[in-house]
């Protein structure tokens, strides 16, 4: 018997629960207009732009993290009887040289905007197989408290 790891479980889970939305789709795409409830065709469009919306988050994050490794790599350890708080803000100079107060700024703006989408998600009601699977894929969205703040 195979072991099963948190990280298999987890990834098996979220694949399962990612994939109802596309097991719906396929169903309602037989369906004529008139059978398509306006919610479910409300939740359609939240998911769509929700999809876009994950696109360009993702896209920031890379950006983000492209310019954090040039970052990481200048930033020198706190020294010895220094805050770690007084040490990152003598090296503020150093994150704005790399751009990220800008790349950050722009990723939580995605990321706010996400968020917003999610709950609209979250406040429609599903009424076919297709909803209840958009539904689930946001059930475990992030929260604005995940947002990292830049400096």
């Amino acid at each position: 018997m195979k072991h099963l790891s948190r990280r298999s479980v987890t990834t098996g889970a979220l694949a399962a629960v990612t994939m109802i939305p596309a097991v719906g789709l396929s169903v309602g795409a037989k369906a004529t207009n008139a059978e398509v409830p306006a919610e479910d065709a409300e939740l359609r469009r939240l998911w769509a732009e929700y999809l876009v919306q994950l696109r360009l988050l993702k896209d920031r994050e890379v950006a983000c993290s492209a310019a954090r490794v040039g970052f990481d790599a200048e930033f020198p350890p706190c020294p010895e009887g220094v805050l770690p708080g007084h040490h990152w803000d003598a090296y503020d100079w150093l994150w704005r040289k790399h751009g990220l107060h800008r790349l950050y700024s722009a990723m939580n703006r995605e990321h706010r905007k996400l968020i917003k989408i999610a709950k609209a998600i979250r406040k429609t009601k599903a009424e076919t197989l297709f909803g209840v699977g958009v539904k689930l894929s946001v059930s475990e969205c992030f929260e604005e408290a995940d947002v990292v703040e830049a400096r």
